[in-house]
């Protein structure tokens, strides 16, 4: 008695797994294209867990609620009926409904897990899972982005027909900034203060022109010898001065005297 009643949770159990693993896809479905969604509007791809989180609740619930074991006797055509007469008949003792019991128990006994999971299904979904996956990680890469509606009035400049900005701007630019992205670079439009007063400029042209007229030639010099270069010397700056008392100074002048005579 206790073997079947262990048999028939174990059913149960195992049909409420694959419901509520099977919604948790669902879930990352959605949070997948939501992520991506977000990733091309410049957005937090975190929202994204707002609304999974929201389908997956609500909806684990009502599917747990809702496990039957007619859906474990679609999937084992043997089964069927057999289940839930001996749900219906779990506490009653005759041949009948021992024998019942002793059929479907080895039936269970026999059959793996495997049998109550829709495999092509939840592949399908694992499959979607991954793509939505590689989508987005693509997206963050290089930084794509379609419209950044992180930016003030991105609703406004969507719609804009400026060069450059909204769906009617220059296609260069368009993939320019969907490809480095133009978060924060432009800054506000509304902080340039215009002004309307008109202002004269005028450029004087003449002081920057060149006499063509008295061009001279060059002049050939001799740098090989001494005196091409004429008188150069050096002197001392007049604003430095160094203060020697009278005796060093006749030291310092017979010095160089010695050093002239040499």
């Amino acid at each position: 008695m206790s073997s079947i009643r262990a048999a028939i949770s174990q059913v149960k159990r195992q049909l409420v797994l694959n419901r509520v693993f099977s919604v948790l896809l669902n879930a990352l479905l959605i949070f997948g294209l939501c992520a991506v969604i977000l990733e091309l509007l410049g957005l937090s791809w975190y929202y994204g867990g707002l609304p999974a989180l929201l389908y997956f609740i609500p909806m684990s619930v009502k599917k747990v609620r809702e496990v039957k074991l007619k859906e474990a006797e679609e999937k084992i055509p043997q089964l069927e009926w057999q289940l839930r007469t001996t749900e219906d008949t779990i506490g009653k003792e005759n041949e009948v409904v021992e024998s019942l019991h002793q059929r479907v128990y080895q039936i269970l006994h026999n059959l793996k897990s495997s049998y109550l999971v829709d495999g092509k299904t939840l592949s399908y979904k694992m499959g979607g899972v991954v793509a939505l996956v590689g989508i987005f990680f693509v997206l963050s890469l290089f930084q794509v982005v379609l419209v950044d509606m992180a930016r003030p009035n991105a609703l406004a400049d969507l719609f804009s027909k400026d060069p450059g900005s909204g769906l009617f701007g220059n296609e260069n630019d368009s993939l320019l900034r969907s490809t480095y992205g133009d978060r924060d670079i432009y800054g506000e439009k509304d902080v340039a203060q215009l002004g309307s007063d008109e202002l004269d400029l005028e450029l004087n042209r003449e002081n920057n022109e060149q006499d063509y007229d008295n061009i001279k030639d060059a002049q050939n010099r001799d740098f090989n010898t001494k005196g091409s270069l004429g008188d150069i010397g050096a002197s001392a700056d007049a604003s430095y001065q160094e203060y020697i008392d009278e005796e060093n100074k006749i030291l310092v002048k017979n010095y160089f005297e010695k050093l002239a005579e040499d």
